[in-house]
């Protein structure tokens, strides 16, 4: 098998994508279709119960090995910017390993580094340690879907399967916090990371060795012989970089507001449980736990419905006009948690905050897996520089919390919020991607 995976491989799995996840047309499912289903859920569960895990854990993780907060920041942050680096050179590196052996890298490194986690007592240990789950994390979050993306009978089958799969990365946190709700208090922070994301990984090992494979469907090859004919004739963009960066942009807005989330919920119920009994407190007592982790989980859900309401609406109403008002929302729901500090207040507004990520990053897909937005010869290079954007801004979104404070977040989301505005009003080339003619 030859080595061009990137650029062409992920350029042809995204227009496979986009032309099916704007249709309705029902498919004809093999049983190998089946089982890639059941694989791309592994793996978005996988990945969203890693990315989630620092908000269930950490303040549990700094109570026990006694952490300052300079380091319990640096802990928490490390694995968001690993990822995000990871995900620049995972294409490079698929090029030379191919995409199943690099995803196998990534989920045996994933569970070693896990188990490493869990045994080590020092702080540079941990550390370590987590940059390495960001960094597995990081290598398979675009290149399992390329692999699957060769094998599949249509691109029918590839759009039904993109809905449901699309969401387990949502359901992955709130399995992180239904499991520490039942399992945390119990078993204690180092045991409930072996039983978080091991039983989802180890499965999706054994498929990849035993029933997948990495040999194009008939049904790619096609596609792929069809595109290059199409290439040939087709002009390109003439504002690639202007339409790049704006999309980058949105990317890391939303991303770092979203992402934030994930350790600002835990965070500002510790803040209150703190007013409330005392700062010289046992941090045991203060720390985020039991019922509280339910509350997580069901801030997370909130970005499960946010998916499907852009998908069954974008025949109807356009990118502007969403992510407009998601973006006034999200300033207002930024301007309550500034003014207030109640319990019911932190659930609701950041519940708010994760519906409206939800929205904006399946809008931002919409856009990603349509060709024409960067234009079919510099697509690669458009949809790696705008998701990698996206990691990035989360990653900043989970620094500036750990490193600075609650309020410092608030109001940069605010500011962002603001921002967000003028971005998306400015992305006026997105019509076309959520026109009636094209989601029709």
């Amino acid at each position: 098998m030859g080595s061009t995976i990137r650029a062409g491989d992920e350029h042809h799995t995204n227009q496979i994508e986009q032309e099916a996840v704007t249709k309705t047309n029902s498919a004809s499912w093999t049983k190998m279709d089946k089982l890639l289903l059941i694989f791309m859920v592994l793996m978005h569960l996988g990945d969203g119960i890693e990315v989630y895990l620092p908000g269930v854990i950490g303040q549990h993780v700094s109570c026990d090995i006694e952490l300052s907060s300079f380091k319990e920041g640096f802990l928490d942050c490390i694995q968001y910017f690993t990822l995000a680096t990871a995900t620049l050179i995972s294409g490079m590196l698929a090029d030379n390993v191919g995409c199943r052996a690099l995803t196998l890298l990534s989920l045996y490194m994933s569970i070693l580094s896990t188990i490493m986690s869990a045994v080590v007592g020092t702080f540079p240990a941990l550390l370590l340690s987590r940059a390495l789950i960001g960094f597995s994390l990081g290598l398979n979050w675009s290149v399992h879907s390329v692999l699957v993306s060769r094998l599949i009978s249509s691109k029918e089958v590839l759009g039904e399967m993109i809905v449901i799969s699309g969401i387990m990365d949502a359901v992955g946190g709130v399995w992180a916090g239904v499991l520490g709700y039942f399992l945390l208090d119990t078993t204690g922070w180092r045991v409930f990371i072996v039983l978080t994301s091991l039983p989802v990984f180890i499965p999706a090992i054994i498929m990849l060795h035993c029933v997948i494979e990495e040999e194009p469907t008939e049904c790619y090859k096609k596609l792929v012989v069809d595109r290059k004919e199409e290439e040939e004739e087709e002009e390109e963009v003439t504002n690639f970089a202007t339409r790049t960066f704006k999309l980058s942009l949105f990317g890391t807005i939303f991303t770092l507001q979203g992402w934030g989330t994930i350790l600002l919920v835990p965070t500002m119920i510790q803040l209150l449980k703190i007013k409330n009994i005392g700062t010289n407190t046992d941090c045991t007592l203060t720390s985020t736990q039991g019922a509280e982790l339910l509350l997580l989980a069901l801030v997370t859900s909130a970005a499960i419905p946010g998916r499907p309401f852009i998908h069954f609406t974008k025949k109807w109403l356009s990118f502007r006009q969403t992510q407009t008002v998601a973006a006034l929302l999200n300033l207002i729901s930024f301007m309550v948690m500034l003014l207030q500090d109640s319990f019911t207040g932190v659930i609701v507004t950041n519940l708010t905050v994760k519906l409206l990520y939800g929205s904006s990053i399946f809008a931002s897909s919409i856009i990603k897996y349509d060709e024409r937005y960067f234009g079919k010869r510099r697509y690669a290079l458009g949809c790696s520089i705008s998701r990698a954007m996206c990691h990035l801004g989360g990653a900043a979104g989970i620094a500036t919390l750990v490193f600075t404070s609650v309020t410092v977040v608030q109001v940069v989301c605010l500011v962002l919020s603001v921002l967000q505005i003028g971005v998306v009003l400015s992305m006026w080339e997105t019509d076309s991607c959520f026109s009636r003619k094209n989601s029709a």
